[in-house]
C-alpha cells in the first residue's frame, strides 16, 4: 500500500495511530515464497502425457443393497411371528389375532372339475386364521369353528353357506366342506367361531405341526432361512462387487 496516496488523501492520522500497520504489510508484499514441491509425487517418464487420476470402482448399488436388507429385515421377522404364532397355537392363543392351524383331512379339498368355490386346501396344508366377530361373517366365508360349545377338542374349518340371525341377535352357520357330499348336519353357533380364513400354506402343515409339538424345531427353521436369505445377499454383494471391478 502507498503511503504517499494515504497522505494525498489526508489520512496521515491514521498513519499516527497505528505505524506498525502498514509497515507489516509492507513486508508481506514485498516477500514472495518459492513453491513447496510434493515429496511424493512422482514425476511421469519423458514424452509421456501426465495419467489421468484413476477412476474410483463403483461398489454394490446403495439401492439394491438398501432394498436387500429390508428384504432380510422382513423375512426374519415374518419366520420368527410364525414361530411365535406356532408356539402359542397349540393352546390356540394367537399372536396379533391369528392362528395357525393344520390341516388333516380333505374335507376342504377342491373338486377336480374346478367347481370349487376358491379358497379351499388340502390335507397336510397349513391354514392362517383370522379372529372375526360372528356378524361379520357372510356367505361363502371360510370359517373356523369349534366342535362343542365348552371350546374343548378339535376344531373344523368349513365353508359357510348361509347366516342366519335370530331374534336375541345371534348367528346361527350353515357350513360344509366341499369335497363332502352333506352339509354339516348341525347349524354352528356364532359363540363357536375362532376366526375366518385368510391364508393357505401348501404342504408346510407337517413341518409346522413338528415345530408347534419341538419348540428347537421352529428355532432350527429360523435360523435356517435367515441363513439362506443371508448367503444369497453375501454371493450377490460379492458378485455385483466383481462385475463392477471388471
Amino acid at each position: 500500500m502507498d503511503v504517499n496516496f494515504l497522505r494525498q488523501m489526508g489520512l496521515e492520522a491514521l498513519l499516527e495511530e497505528d505505524d506498525m500497520l502498514f509497515g507489516v504489510a509492507d513486508i508481506l508484499d514485498s516477500v514472495t515464497l518459492p513453491p513447496i514441491p510434493n515429496a511424493w509425487a512422482v514425476p511421469p517418464p519423458a514424452g509421456m502425457a501426465p495419467a489421468f487420476p484413476a477412476q474410483r470402482k463403483r461398489g454394490f448399488p446403495r439401492w439394491l443393497a438398501l432394498a436387500l436388507n429390508i428384504l432380510i429385515y422382513i423375512v426374519c421377522a415374518a419366520v420368527i411371528a410364525a414361530s411365535l404364532i406356532l408356539r402359542f397355537s397349540k393352546y390356540n392363543d394367537s399372536i396379533l389375532g391369528y392362528h395357525i392351524y393344520h390341516v388333516e383331512s380333505g374335507s376342504m379339498t377342491p373338486m377336480a372339475d374346478g367347481s370349487s368355490p376358491p379358497g379351499g386346501f388340502r390335507e397336510n396344508d397349513a391354514i392362517i386364521v383370522k379372529n372375526a366377530a360372528a356378524e361379520t361373517v357372510k356367505k361363502g366365508d371360510v370359517i373356523t369353528f369349534w366342535q362343542n360349545d365348552e371350546h374343548e377338542g378339535e376344531t373344523i374349518t368349513h365353508r359357510v353357506l348361509g347366516v342366519e340371525v335370530l331374534d336375541d341377535r345371534s348367528v346361527l352357520f350353515t357350513t360344509k366342506g366341499d369335497a363332502n357330499d352333506r352339509e354339516d348336519v348341525d347349524p354352528v353357533p356364532g359363540s363357536r367361531l375362532v376366526g375366518v380364513k385368510v391364508l393357505r400354506l401348501p404342504k408346510l402343515g407337517g413341518v409346522l405341526k413338528a415345530a408347534r409339538e419341538h419348540p428347537w424345531v421352529s428355532v432350527g427353521i429360523s435360523l435356517g432361512v435367515m441363513a439362506v436369505v443371508l448367503g444369497m445377499f453375501i454371493v450377490s454383494t460379492k458378485r455385483a462387487s466383481k462385475k463392477n471391478g471388471e
